[in-house]
């Protein structure tokens, strides 16, 4: 049996209703809070809702779109100078990274380029960060119980991660009742990076005996909840099924690592206007497939092949139906009305460029197999 180490937040309050628990989990000392969220729950907004009985001074910060350096920079600045005690960041992925890195570079000096990785200075980051409480909105990202938040460097048209265990939120509360509003599309491509993360983090070069364990029941469960959750937002069940799906991703991925699927979506997400769960709903099938077939070139006996069969098991296909885990992939991204990257902007002949962003990402080096440049190059048009 292989060591590992395990990383996660110090809180984990799991179900419908525990955004309750919000006023528990603040001390009873804290006077002043930055509250972040994004623009659809700008006015009503379940966090202060929570805390209205109690006499807080609230800085509410409300995110457009994705986090970049220099917000990150400018509100880390004006927290500090409010001397916020406590940050609760309740959104999107984006909302819990941003406020993540706001909290991380309120107690460590310098700019958020000091830190971030690959186009960044990649500095250590030294001292745990302030307070923190991640409130998904979304079953997607995880990013309530990872090490991480993902960043836009806007002039070099790149995203890249701020990384450390000292990052990791103090506390998350996963909810599925504030994601019952969520429409079709968000909830499909959300849930398409929760999936996506449970079966990279599985396949990851860097996973372990635990990490597997609870990737089995993520994968087993989000292929079965997400149609639901897509035909039917209302589904509370499938709903609370995707919310855990989302969860164990994040704990996954914080701990083994990722794939090809996101050093794709890191690459190209910096370069394009493109959502993250698309991009990762778009590649899942095509670099699953890719993986399979250049570990069988590699050694028919590699241990990853084991865990392709098992998948397969998982979703009742019996050992030897990965084909027919290949198939249910595409399937999904066709029910799911997953777009081609040409339709934001990607074209065929800029593969090669893209493929060697993809190979300088963090996100790759968790790849099962080392994927050849022209084999990143295959990928990418495949799926343009």
């Amino acid at each position: 049996m292989i060591g590992f180490e395990f990383r996660t937040s110090d809180q984990i309050h799991f179900g419908r209703g525990s955004i309750s628990k919000l006023d528990t989990i603040l001390p009873t000392d804290v006077t002043r809070v930055l509250v972040v969220s994004g623009r659809h729950n700008a006015d009503n907004n379940p966090a202060i809702a929570a805390l209205s009985a109690r006499n807080i001074d609230i800085h509410h910060l409300v995110l457009s779109g994705e986090p970049d350096a220099d917000t990150i920079d400018t509100q880390a600045s004006i927290v500090r100078q409010k001397q916020i005690e406590w940050v609760i960041a309740i959104g999107g992925g984006s909302v819990l990274d941003a406020g993540k890195a706001i909290a991380m570079l309120v107690t460590n000096a310098g700019k958020t380029l000091d830190y971030i990785e690959v186009v960044g200075k990649g500095k250590k980051i030294s001292k745990p960060a302030l307070p923190l409480v991640a409130i998904p909105t979304t079953a997607g990202t995880g990013s309530e119980v990872t090490k991480n938040a993902v960043i836009i460097i806007r002039d070099k048209k790149a995203k890249a991660s701020l990384r450390s265990p000292l990052m990791i939120p103090n506390a998350a509360i996963i909810d599925a009742e504030l994601m019952a509003s969520l429409p079709p599309s968000p909830t499909a491509h959300t849930g398409m990076d929760a999936l996506t993360h449970a079966m990279e983090a599985y396949l990851s070069s860097k996973s372990n005996l635990l990490i597997d364990s609870l990737c089995e029941n993520a994968i087993r469960m989000g292929f079965a909840a997400l149609p639901h959750v897509y035909a039917d937002g209302g589904d509370m069940d499938a709903r609370e099924e995707m919310a855990y799906v989302s969860l164990i991703g994040g704990i996954a991925l914080a701990n083994a690592g990722l794939g090809a699927v996101h050093g794709f979506a890191a690459s190209l997400g910096g370069m394009f206007d493109v959502p993250h769960g698309i991009i990762c709903a778009c590649f899942l099938p095509v670099v699953f497939e890719a993986n399979y077939a250049a570990l069988l070139n590699m050694d028919k006996k590699h241990p990853v092949l084991r865990k392709y069969s098992r998948i397969a098991e998982l979703l009742g296909y019996g050992e030897d139906g990965i084909e027919q885990v290949f198939t249910r992939l595409y399937d999904l991204r066709g029910e799911f009305e997953i777009p081609g990257m040409r339709k934001f902007g990607v074209e065929k002949t800029m593969a090669g460029e893209i493929a060697d962003l993809t190979a300088a990402t963090s996100s790759i080096r968790g790849n099962p197999v080392g994927l050849s440049r022209k084999e990143l190059i295959e990928i990418l048009i495949k799926c343009v």
